[in-house]
């Protein structure tokens, strides 16, 4: 019975871009596979590589910060949502900050963003709710929502072939770094 329910999964996971599993114990099956399937460090590791080759001190013209690229759109979310001060990432940054507290403080604006670990902070923590908040199930599909917007990923009902050209290209581009870190 359990490999009769493997092979239905992954049958269902092989075809899901033709179509959408209605049976709900497969999609939750599906969706819990590919939640474990993410290697969430080697993932991080493929966008700051794509989004600022390395470089804390990157900005977009779009006012887009540090390792990870946070979108000020971004990091108002994280903190809409997350409360830094009730965490242990409070006192790693102050670390990282050489112990300024008043950096810290600060910090609740972007200037934050500067710092690679609060930039991983930020950027994990939207990866991640791309795919719990969002509903992206794919890797592949948590970049295009990373990199295009999730309003934009879900008008286009999750199908990454009609997001911009950009989307595209950038999904590519980390899925190739992601691929070849294994």
């Amino acid at each position: 019975m359990k490999k009769l329910f493997l092979i239905v999964t992954l049958a269902c996971l092989v075809s899901i871009s033709s179509f959408a599993c209605t049976d709900p114990e497969i999609a939750k099956a599906r969706d819990e596979y590919y939640k474990s399937q993410i290697d969430w460090d080697r993932l991080v590791e493929a966008v700051i590589q794509v989004e600022s080759g390395d470089n804390s001190n990157a900005v977009s013209p779009k006012g887009a910060i540090g390792l990870m690229q946070i979108t000020p759109i971004c990091y108002q979310e994280f903190n809409d949502n997350v409360d830094w001060w009730d965490t242990d990432r409070a006192f790693d940054l102050q670390e990282e900050a050489n112990g300024s507290v008043t950096t810290l403080l600060i910090g609740r604006t972007s200037n934050v963003l500067y710092l690679p670990k609060a930039n991983k902070v930020v950027g994990t923590w939207y990866l991640h709710r791309l795919q719990d908040h969002y509903g992206c199930k794919t890797i592949e599909e948590i970049l295009a929502g990373y990199n295009g917007g999730p309003t934009r990923l879900r008008k286009h009902n999750y199908d990454i072939s009609k997001m911009p050209k950009e989307t595209r290209e950038y999904v590519k581009k980390v899925m190739e770094i992601y691929n070849k870190r294994r």
